[in-house]
């Protein structure tokens, strides 16, 4: 004989009183389903929810990903430093935002602190993880997880150079010329900013030459004052306001008119019958600004011309004074040891530095720093 569940409301004194009480929950009278309240719906998305959300932190806090990119406080010595070489990848993951935070979706609160010394949750006004603090006196960037604050270290940061500058245009360097034995002649001097303005020269007899151990002991690309130079032409001009550095030599004496760096109509040079370093706009009209303090002479000098409206030349750390022009010539060409065929350096240059802008104050000292 077929069995039969109990129905609801029946068959009281037998077998299924408790089955009875049990379906009557859930179940009208004639066997079908009672609609669930709201408040069931809501505590039973809640409930699933939150088994959810545990079970995807704990699967995320135990992945072998999770372990391989967080070292716990208190670990042991191998573990405290993380390679460098995967400290990119875990700042990587967790930097930024909150939705950067691949494997941590615990909550939408991310804070950027700067602090020395590990983190504790008394930093904090209301703690809670997803967290970051950046130890930079130590290098490491931390994290809360979980309720601990783990870590990873930072990577050192990058080394100066001219092209961490923006609006680099140009920039030659003698010391990272290769392929060149000492006294060579030079054909081609590259440019290290990624534009592709090389200076270069054809002509056998107007090649400059490579010298090497001359200034500190690097090298320089040394003109012999009456054909050598070397040019680019600008694939488009550089309009003011612009700036050129130079750090180099020019030896023929306080009389003589010799270019370090000229553009075309303007030029860059390093004194004229004044004995002066100065730098000179040619149009409209010719318009020159010398430093008063610092006479040429045969020796290496750092010139920063700053060509605007309001010209500066600086020469080994010291401003000439300010003036004003009318306007400033297009800087169409780039010609390294003379204007053009003209004002030819009897001299050295080791670097050459052109940006499309005027350097702040802090951007100079950054630079003097590192071309000393």
């Amino acid at each position: 004989m077929a069995t039969r569940l109990p129905i609801p409301g029946s068959d009281d004194g037998q077998w299924g009183n408790i089955l009875n009480d049990f379906l009557s929950q859930a179940h009208n009278a004639d066997g079908s389903l009672k609609p669930l309240t709201q408040s069931q719906i809501t505590n039973l998305t809640s409930d699933l929810a939150a088994k959810a959300a545990q079970t995807d932190l704990a699967a995320k806090l135990d992945s072998a990903a999770a372990a391989t990119t967080y070292d716990a406080i208190g670990a042991g010595a191998a573990a405290q430093t993380a390679a460098a070489s995967d400290a990119t990848t875990k700042i990587a993951v967790h930097a930024g935002t909150p939705t950067a935070h691949a494997r941590i979706t615990v909550t939408d609160v991310l804070i950027n602190r700067t602090g020395t010394g590990p983190p504790t949750d008394a930093l904090f006004a209301s703690p809670t993880d997803g967290m970051e603090y950046t130890d930079t006196a130590n290098a490491r960037k931390y994290i809360r997880v979980a309720g601990q604050w783990l870590y990873a270290a930072l990577s050192a940061p990058s080394a100066f150079t001219p092209a961490t500058l923006s609006g680099l245009v140009a920039w030659f360097d003698a010391s990272q010329i290769t392929g060149l034995a000492d006294g060579d002649p030079v054909a081609q001097w590259n440019d290290l900013s990624g534009n592709g303005n090389h200076a270069v020269q054809a002509t056998g007899a107007n090649k400059p030459t490579y010298k090497t151990n001359i200034q500190n002991g690097k090298a320089v690309v040394r003109f012999n004052g009456t054909t050598s130079v070397l040019a680019r032409t600008l694939g488009a001009a550089l309009t003011a306001p612009y700036t050129v550095v130079v750090v180099g030599r020019a030896s023929q004496g306080i009389s003589a008119n010799e270019c370090f760096v000229a553009g075309g109509n303007s030029t860059f040079l390093s004194g004229r019958t004044t004995g002066r370093y100065a730098i000179q706009s040619g149009s409209p009209g010719f318009a020159q600004q010398s430093n008063s303090l610092v006479t040429k002479t045969n020796a290496f000098v750092l010139v920063i011309g700053t060509f605007s409206t309001t010209p500066i030349v600086r020469v080994s750390g010291i401003d000439g004074a300010v003036g004003s022009w009318a306007s400033v010539a297009n800087m169409s060409n780039i010609y390294l040891g003379a204007v053009s065929n003209a004002d030819y350096l009897n001299g050295d240059l080791a670097e050459v530095i052109v940006y499309n802008r005027v350097l702040t104050s802090g951007e100079v000292t950054q630079l003097e720093t590192y071309l000393a």
